[in-house]
């Protein structure tokens, strides 16, 4: 999957936040209509992104 959504440069897109950005994959794509997990499924895995 790719997306120009977010970045790892600088700017508001950007994933290396002040305050840290997490990373959730689910197993399913999102419907874009569901809350709060969007019929995803369930997690298959999850992260934290983060500059050294």
């Amino acid at each position: 999957m790719t997306t120009k959504r977010v970045t790892f440069g600088e700017g508001k897109n950007s994933l290396f936040q002040p305050d840290g950005t997490a990373l959730v994959i689910h197993v399913a794509p999102d419907d874009e209509k569901s809350d709060p997990i969007s019929n995803a499924g369930p997690r298959a895995a999850c992260g934290v992104i983060k500059k050294k």
